[in-house]
């Protein structure tokens, strides 16, 4: 519980410093222009939550343990998206599995196998041949 309150800290606190008019601009001292359009207050119809994951990442595969309640929750309120990235070294194969999964509805459960053969089977997800296996 404390790690999806963790999570959630920074959602909220940005979402009611927004919903309240306590806005970047009326913080910050000094001489500034604002670039676009400001939006008006409670204009957000949904937040969006972009997560940056690698596949192979230990803190990434927690995150992901944890936010599947959080996204549950939230998810009428909030806009989640994967991005899914590489380290140095690694093959890109399980990023174009997911993109394709994701294409045709199917992002979630691949997302949760790759997780699932990285770290509960202990396999290397970024060999072609086991993303090869994993997308059969």
């Amino acid at each position: 519980m404390k790690k999806i309150n963790l999570l959630t800290l920074p959602l909220v606190l940005a979402f009611s410093f927004y919903t309240n008019g306590l806005l970047a601009k009326d913080s910050i001292r000094g001489e500034f222009v604002v670039v676009g359009e400001m939006p008006t207050k409670n204009s957000a119809r949904k937040v969006i939550y972009e997560e940056f994951i690698n596949f192979g990442c230990t803190h990434c595969n927690n995150l992901h343990k944890v936010s599947k309640k959080f996204r549950k929750k939230y998810s009428d309120k909030v806009e989640f998206i994967d991005i899914p990235i590489l380290f140095r070294g690694q093959n890109d194969a399980p990023l174009r599995l997911y993109f394709i999964a994701r294409r045709i509805g199917k992002g979630d459960l691949i997302k949760d196998e790759l997780f699932k053969a990285s770290f509960e089977h202990g396999v290397n997800v970024f060999d072609p041949g086991i993303v090869n296996f994993l997308s059969r």
